[in-house]
């Protein structure tokens, strides 16, 4: 009997230990599934996703992360920081310039042989049916010759699927408020 209490108070401290990580791990990381074609081929739709969840810290070019829209702030996308504060971002052609330098993306895709002005020229003219005015006028302030200038404590980004993603070319730009995390993209469940 003895023996057996002493394995019991063990044994209630590994519960304790894998109930405090339990908890640990469903504050900091929260499961996802990605709803669109916007990161094909990093991410398809449908995949499950861990994010890490967003506590302050800075974002380099290149990096993905998972957001909130700013006019619909209940839904989650995933997209890749391609501009920082300060930074100049141009499309010309298909490919991203950033500071006057053209970027190397290997993980952007283009599946589209159609150019349209405004995705693959940016900033071109806007389309008739762009959803945000406020964005649009935004837009027009924020341009710097040909190119857009992205303003203090703000990031702009794009999907990798650059012919089928709703990014900052649609939603503007993003705050740091916005972002809700960092995908974990070698954990798909």
């Amino acid at each position: 009997m003895l023996r057996l209490r002493r394995l019991w108070s063990r044994w209630k401290y590994v519960g304790i230990i894998v109930a405090v990580c339990t908890l640990g791990i469903a504050l900091l990381y929260r499961p996802y599934i990605v709803p669109s074609a916007s990161m094909e081929n990093t991410l398809s739709p449908g995949d499950h996703i861990f994010v890490r969840r967003y506590f302050s810290r800075s974002f380099q070019p290149g990096e993905v992360v998972a957001y909130s829209p700013p006019r619909n702030p209940d839904a989650v996308f995933i997209g890749r920081i391609v501009g920082l504060p300060g930074d100049h971002i141009r499309i010309i052609g298909k490919r991203l310039y950033r500071n006057g330098v053209e970027q190397n993306e290997p993980y952007a895709v283009h599946k589209s042989t159609d150019t349209i002005d405004f995705r693959d020229n940016f900033p071109g003219p806007p389309p008739l049916n762009l959803p945000d005015s406020d964005w649009l006028d935004l837009l027009r302030r924020k341009k710097a010759g040909d190119d857009l200038w992205i303003p203090p404590e703000r990031y702009f980004l794009l999907g990798d699927n650059r012919d089928d993603a709703l990014d900052s070319r649609y939603i503007g730009f993003l705050e740091p408020g916005n972002i809700v995390g960092i995908p974990l993209l070698g954990l798909r469940f």
